[in-house]
C-alpha cells in the first residue's frame, strides 16, 4: 500500500511549493522525481492489474521486430502489437514491455499536463486519484489511444479536420474504441447551456436505441451467445451504475455549473467535459459502448478541476477558498470510492515487483 502513497507525498510537496507558493526553482526537480518514481513503480510491477495478467499471457506469443508483420485481423490492434515486438526484441520478459508502455504513457501525460495546466501538481493528483493506476495497469491499449486523443483534440479546436481524423486513425491502431471519436468535431459547439439539455435527451434515446438493437442481434444463434457474454460483462448492477453516473456525469456537471454560473469563473475544456457527461449518461443505460468513451475525456476534466481549485484557493477570497475546500473533499470522496467498490483495489494491492514476484489472483470481479 505504501508504494502508492509515495507519489501523493511527492505531489503534496509540489502543490505546496509550486502550485501555491509559486516556486519555479522546485518545479522541475519535483516533477522529474514524480516521473521517475511512477515509471519505476509501474514499469517494474509484477502481475499487477487484472488485464495485465491477460497481456502477460499474450506476450509470450509475440515475436521480435524482425519477424513482426502488421495484421489487421489480430485480436489486438497493430500499434500495441508493434510495441510488444519492440520490447520482445530486447527481452522475453514482460516487464520490458511494461517499461516501454509506461515510458510512452507517462511522457505524453506529463507533457500534456505541463502544457495545459497552471497548477500541474494538483492537476496530476486529480488524474492520479481518478484513473492513473487504472490506465497504467488495466486498459494498457486504450490508455495509449487516450493519450493520442488528448493531444489530437487541439486539431478540433483549430478546425484541422484532416489532421484530426488521421489522429483518430492512429488511436485506432492502439484500441478500436477510438473510432467513436469521429463524432467529436460535430459536437465542437457543445457547452453547458440550454442546448445541453436537449443533448441529454439525445444521449438517453441513443443509448436505449442501441440497447434494443443489441438485444435483437443478441437473439441470433451463435452471435447471440458472444454478445450476451459482453453484455453481462458490461453490466455492473444498479448501485454501481448510479455511482458511475455520479462520477462521470453528476459531479462534473455540478462542478461546471457552480464555476460557470455560480462563481462566474471560466471553465477550461468545457466542451470535452460536456461530451464526457453525455457519454456518462448514455453509459448508465448502455455501459458496454459508452463506458469506454468516457475514458477519453476524464483527463480533460481532471485538469480543469485541478486548475480551478488552485485558482480559487489562491484568490484570497474567503468564500471562494471555502467552496474550493468543500469541492476538493467531495472530489476525493466521490472518486476514491471507486477503488473500494467490487474490491477493485485488489487488482493492484498488494504490490509486488519483478524483484519479489508473487502470483496473486487479481481477477476479483464476480
Amino acid at each position: 500500500m505504501f508504494v502508492y502513497i509515495v507519489p501523493i507525498f511527492i505531489l503534496l510537496a509540489g502543490i505546496i511549493q509550486c502550485d501555491l507558493i509559486g516556486s519555479k526553482r522546485s518545479e522541475k526537480p519535483i516533477w522529474g522525481l514524480l516521473f521517475l518514481y511512477l515509471t519505476l513503480m509501474i514499469g517494474l510491477r509484477y502481475g499487477l492489474g487484472g488485464d495485465t495478467l491477460t497481456y502477460m499471457g499474450d506476450y509470450q506469443w509475440r515475436v521480435p521486430l524482425k519477424d513482426w508483420k502488421p495484421d489487421l485481423f489480430d485480436h489486438y490492434q497493430p500499434g500495441y502489437v508493434f510495441l510488444c515486438s519492440l520490447a520482445k526484441t530486447v527481452s522475453e520478459e514482460f516487464y520490458v514491455f511494461q517499461i516501454v508502455h509506461v515510458l510512452l504513457f507517462n511522457t505524453l501525460l506529463f507533457l500534456f499536463i505541463s502544457r495545459n495546466s497552471e497548477s500541474r501538481f494538483f492537476c496530476f493528483l486529480c488524474v492520479y486519484v481518478i484513473n492513473y493506476i487504472y490506465f497504467t495497469t488495466e486498459i494498457l491499449r486504450e490508455s495509449l489511444a487516450v493519450m493520442v486523443f488528448i493531444f489530437n483534440y487541439r486539431n478540433v479546436e483549430d478546425g484541422r479536420w484532416v489532421r484530426y481524423y488521421l489522429g483518430v486513425l492512429l488511436g485506432c491502431m492502439f484500441h478500436i474504441s477510438s473510432v467513436a471519436l469521429v463524432v467529436v468535431p460535430f459536437l465542437k459547439w457543445l457547452k453547458f447551456d440550454k442546448y445541453y439539455v436537449y443533448m441529454v435527451f439525445v444521449a438517453c434515446l441513443s443509448a436505449v436505441g442501441l440497447e434494443k438493437i443489441f438485444n435483437i442481434i443478441a437473439s441470433v444463434a451463435m452471435v447471440g451467445d458472444k454478445l450476451s457474454l459482453y453484455k453481462d460483462l458490461g453490466s455492473i448492477g444498479m448501485f454501481a451504475g448510479l455511482m458511475n453516473l455520479l462520477r462521470r456525469t453528476v459531479f462534473p456537471i455540478a462542478f461546471v455549473l457552480l464555476m460557470k454560473y455560480g462563481m462566474k469563473e471560466k471553465v477550461k475544456f468545457e466542451t470535452p467535459i460536456a461530451i464526457m457527461t453525455l457519454a456518462g449518461i448514455a453509459a448508465f443505460f448502455f455501459p458496454l459502448v459508452f463506458g469506454r468513451l468516457v475514458n477519453y475525456f476524464m483527463i480533460f476534466f481532471a485538469v480543469s478541476f485541478g486548475d480551478s481549485m488552485i485558482r480559487l484557493i489562491k484568490s484570497n477570497v474567503k468564500v471562494l477558498i471555502n467552496n474550493a475546500r468543500i469541492l476538493v473533499v467531495l472530489f476525493l470522496m466521490v472518486y476514491l470510492s471507486n477503488h473500494v467498490m467490487y474490491r477493485t483495489y485488489e487488482r493492484f494491492i498488494p504490490y509486488y515487483s519483478i524483484f519479489n514476484p508473487v502470483s496473486v489472483d487479481r481477477d476479483n470481479y464476480d
